[in-house]
């Protein structure tokens, strides 16, 4: 269920030095949709929207189910909140 906090899935780019990550920050800043490339294993690949989609699925789901109650999120990244922030 909280699959919707999962870090952003980089594709190709997960586990590589942060210096190509970078890269696909700069993609984000010009389209919003575009998806790192695919890895061959299958890996995925998320663009910002993606992400802010999924965001969005669990704040609805959880204003529904947690109505009137507070409810703290923590993420395992900065991408999820930053972008739900942005959004």
């Amino acid at each position: 269920e909280y699959v919707y906090l999962n870090a952003r899935a980089f594709g190709s780019y997960e586990n590589q030095p942060i210096s190509k990550v970078a890269e696909v920050y700069a993609q984000d800043s010009l389209d919003p949709s575009i998806r790192p490339p695919r890895y061959t294993d299958g890996t995925p690949n998320e663009s910002v929207k993606d992400v802010f989609v999924r965001g969005v699925q669990l704040i609805s789901k959880l204003e529904a189910q947690y109505y009137g109650v507070t409810v703290i999120l923590v993420a395992p990244d900065s991408d999820n909140l930053s972008i739900l922030q942005a959004g």
